[in-house]
């Protein structure tokens, strides 16, 4: 486990949204694993218990802090929006996959009785038509 040389001595650590976080002295917010958070609550580092006083109460500038926070919210939003996108692209997918299944089916199921099936689609057709037109010249008169 590696810690980055700017984090040797952190003023503080959270977790905030699941985000492991450290403060170093420069007063920069840096991403850490759990193993790097675990290790610096072992050698004493202040655990910050809200977002408030991890960017306020331990001398951080707001605009930094909001900064990051803006990041990591962009970054979930990112994330759902692929979810999002993967979902969609999955459905349709899906939809492609019902669609050839039926079509399969069906072909499976006329395939012996293709001449028979072509001649009743083709009667059912000229049946629906003729009587569309009867009921429109009984309508008009």
């Amino acid at each position: 486990m590696s810690i980055p040389l700017a984090l040797l001595a952190p003023v503080g650590v959270a977790i905030v949204g699941g985000a492991y976080i450290a403060k170093d002295k420069a007063g920069g917010l840096v991403d850490i694993t759990k193993e790097q958070f675990d290790d610096f609550v072992e050698k004493g580092v202040p655990i910050v218990e809200d977002l408030q006083t991890l960017l306020l109460g331990l001398g951080e500038d707001v605009e930094t802090g909001l900064r990051f926070v803006g990041e990591k919210i962009g970054n979930i939003g990112g994330s759902i929006a692929e979810g999002t996108l993967g979902a969609v692209r999955g459905a349709g997918n899906a939809v492609l996959d019902g669609v050839q299944a039926t079509y399969t089916y069906i072909e499976t199921k006329v395939k012996d009785r293709r001449v028979e099936t072509v001649a009743v689609i083709t009667a059912m057709a000229i049946y629906g038509i003729v009587g569309f037109t009867i009921l429109n010249k009984i309508r008009n008169s």
